[in-house]
């Protein structure tokens, strides 16, 4: 099944609402228009949400990273073919790289 939605790579943005100063984040691609926006809800307690709206907003333009990895990661499992060892190696040393790199994009960390 093909998905059908907004290709990435995706990134996060800061955004501020002049009116309110209020800080959220865009989720949009390089080119084309935006995803998905967070922002910070009231808390009952009074504390600051914009940390986790920060990393909802990373997550969610990890989406498009994570998916790929797991794409790649699928046909390189041991039931699915039966690989000679420097292939299956070859192939998920790449698949590895790029769950890393999503789950660091969706952490934000470097």
């Amino acid at each position: 099944m093909n998905a059908k939605h907004t290709p990435g790579p995706w990134s996060t943005y800061t955004i501020l609402q002049p009116s309110e100063n209020h800080r959220g984040w865009e989720i949009a691609p390089k080119r084309g228009n935006r995803v998905a926006a967070v922002y910070p809800m009231c808390t009952e307690d009074g504390s600051d949400p914009s940390e986790e709206a920060q990393a909802n907003a990373r997550l969610i333009a990890a989406a498009p990273d994570l998916l790929a990895a797991l794409k790649m990661l699928l046909p390189i499992s041991p039931i699915s073919k039966l690989w000679t060892m420097d292939a299956w190696a070859r192939n998920m040393s790449r698949a590895e790289q790029a769950a890393y790199l999503a789950i660091a994009k969706a952490e934000g960390t470097p």
